[in-house]
């Protein structure tokens, strides 16, 4: 839901999902109040896109890939929301073809940094945090 309300947010002049269930998709962006378009699987979604972000638990614990990197436009992005030490391996796949991608360690910083401000009305430490996430003790 945040992903599609930021992606509005940043002015995205199209949205597609790609969902095992479309009215699942069509229930989250009518409760989340943005405009979609639902594609039947990934592949179908990618065509000529920007930015790809993949939402879903795949590749957190294995090496699966919401989409095959080298089906992306040479321009694209890709935005995994789903972090592990070391990157995905759609993060990692994504940079070997010459891609822009990120996974989302960094959105699990900065909303931790949020929540503390928020529970205790003081800024964070962000290196204290990004020490932390980073330690070889942290398990991913």
């Amino acid at each position: 839901a945040a992903a599609l309300v930021a992606l509005e947010l940043c002015g995205c002049s199209e949205i597609r999902v790609a969902a095992r269930t479309p009215d699942r998709a069509r229930a989250l962006a009518d409760r989340v109040r943005v405009t979609i378009a639902i594609v039947a699987h990934a592949e179908a979604a990618v065509d000529g896109v920007a930015l790809v972000v993949n939402a879903t638990p795949v590749g957190m614990r294995d090496d699966l890939m919401p989409v095959d990197p080298t089906l992306l436009p040479s321009d694209a992005a890709v935005f995994d929301l789903v972090y592990r030490r070391g990157a995905t391996s759609w993060v990692r796949a994504a940079r070997a073809c010459g891609l822009r991608a990120d996974d989302g360690l960094r959105m699990l910083v900065e909303q931790g940094a949020e929540a503390f401000r928020v529970w205790f009305d003081a800024e964070p430490s962000l290196d204290a945090m990004w020490r932390a996430v980073e330690s070889p003790e942290t398990s991913s």
